[in-house]
């Protein structure tokens, strides 16, 4: 039976690259996930790429539900999209250098706020001083709907919907209820550089750097699972790209064959290892280690909490492989749900959608203010390693 039109949300994307549509080294893909539900239409994509935008298009309209995409009409400038197409959400996948401000050419979020468009928005939110995203989130906070209903604004930390991490939230909640909190946050970030062909991660000015772009989902995690983080406490160190130890012999090149830094200043190009710890405001303790050093397109992460009588490895989450390892007093086990691990892209998703449908904001495990404090830390990191 045919959708009614009527009742159809209608989807804009802002950014025709890898997060929305696929590609690169991860399994990102927005787009994808969209187009396992019977109830949206995508009727706009606005890209400054204009060749981009009509290949995506072009592709979906012959791929696995082209219905979607009937009535797609492309812009260049997400305003021209936001002037003329009738929209009731769009989802943000731009480098974070063109979106995050409160005003100007890149103020994204709060030209859809005014309009009352529902937002999902890729990370990270911005490379802005963490004041400025701290009122962009106040902002968008106050905003209602078209319908007069709270703006459903959600950010894409889609590791908080993996069903493992799930489990390992209630392993810390019964420990915690037992009295036995935890105590120390492991985060283990070694990523796959060879296959990340955008230009854009590679400049500090536009990515903001390796922590603030990447690591950002295991500084997430460490607030998810054990709360807030002390940034008085932080102290970091890193690895620069002019440093002996950071020439990468796999940097990926342009289809011009030239490298993704070609031209860079030092201080623009992105460090090539990080290490950082801190303290949370429950007194635990906490360390990232993240580096891009990892050739083919596989990452090799994991993170681990520890507290009395309990040690908890979740491992691989990026893959449908992750798992968790269990130390239990003296048992050990390894857990996967028992359906497998889901897909936590498409969780998101889902969570966006119902929560617009049915006006719950609640749905929604990562809200843009909450995600203005993780990527307060990040940014802190990423100044204490300079």
């Amino acid at each position: 039976m045919p959708s009614d039109p009527s009742n159809l949300l209608r989807i804009g994307f802002i950014g025709a690259g890898f997060v929305n549509f696929g590609g690169g080294e991860g399994p990102w893909d927005h787009a994808s996930r969209l187009e396992r539900f019977t109830d949206v239409e995508v009727v706009a994509i606005a890209d400054p790429d204009q060749a981009r935008a009509r290949r995506q298009l072009d592709l979906r309209q012959h791929g696995a539900n082209p219905n979607i995409y009937s009535t797609c009409r492309l812009f260049g400038h997400w305003q021209e999209m936001l002037d003329a197409a009738d929209l009731d959400a769009v989802i943000i996948g731009l480098p974070p250098s063109a979106h995050g401000r409160l005003e100007g050419p890149d103020a994204v979020e709060v030209a859809c706020a005014l309009r009352g468009i529902h937002m999902l928005v890729e990370k990270p939110l911005s490379v802005a001083q963490p004041e400025q995203v701290k009122a962009i989130a106040a902002q968008l906070a106050a905003a209602r709907s078209r319908a007069g209903n709270p703006l459903i604004v959600t950010v894409g930390y889609m590791l908080r919907y993996l069903n493992v991490v799930d489990h390992l939230r209630q392993h810390l909640q019964h420990a915690t209820q037992a009295g036995r909190p935890p105590c120390i946050f492991n985060g283990r970030y070694a990523a796959a550089y060879p296959f990340i062909l955008s230009p854009a991660f590679w400049d500090r000015r536009r990515s903001g750097g390796a922590v603030i772009e990447q690591a950002t989902h295991f500084v997430d995690l460490a607030r998810y699972l054990l709360g807030e983080i002390d940034l008085r406490s932080i102290v970091a160190h890193q690895i620069p790209a002019d440093s002996p130890l950071g020439a990468l012999r796999c940097m990926p090149v342009s289809p011009a064959g030239i490298s993704m830094d070609a031209g860079l200043s030092p201080d623009d190009r992105i460090a090539r290892a990080t290490i950082a710890q801190w303290r949370f405001t429950s007194g635990a303790l906490g360390t990232l280690t993240h580096a891009l050093l990892q050739h083919g397109k596989a990452y090799d992460t994991e993170l681990e909490v520890w507290s009395d009588g309990l040690s908890a490895i979740l491992r691989d989450p990026y893959s449908p492989k992750c798992h968790l390892d269990l130390r239990v007093g003296e048992a050990r086990s390894t857990q996967t749900p028992v359906d497998g691990t889901n897909d936590p892209y498409y969780a998101e998703m889902e969570a966006f959608l119902r929560a617009i449908r049915e006006n719950r904001p609640d749905l929604i495990r990562s809200p843009y203010a909450d995600a203005a404090k993780t990527y307060e830390v990040t940014w802190a990191i990423t100044q204490a390693a300079q």
